[in-house]
């Protein structure tokens, strides 16, 4: 409990608002896949951006940040049949994507 001679101090930030873009701006084809599936987002986004790839537990099972291009190239590799979350965001969150993966059994 603060005293009467305390001061209490508060800090706040300003920060830009996040573009929660919608699905038609991203494309995953092919979705589901086999092998590997090509996620390509908007070219208007100039600014390094991190993918994250979760399982449907809630596992993150890939995290690569710094991508510069507007294609990224998923390989299946270890990833066993079914449902995958994936996650775009520019390093300052300015923009954010999200949606549904899915790996056909092979």
């Amino acid at each position: 409990m603060l005293s009467v001679k305390q001061t209490l101090q508060l800090k706040f930030y300003i920060m830009e608002p996040i573009s929660i873009c919608k699905n038609k701006d991203i494309s995953v084809n092919p979705n589901p896949f086999d092998d590997y599936t090509i996620i390509t987002i908007p070219e208007e986004i100039q600014q390094p951006y991190t993918l994250e790839i979760i399982d449907i537990n809630g596992v993150k099972i890939l995290h690569d940040s710094n991508i510069l291009s507007n294609k990224f190239i998923l390989g299946r590799k270890s990833m066993k049949p079914g449902t995958y979350f994936y996650k775009f965001y520019s390093c300052n969150y300015k923009y954010y994507y999200s949606g549904k993966l899915f790996v056909k059994n092979s």
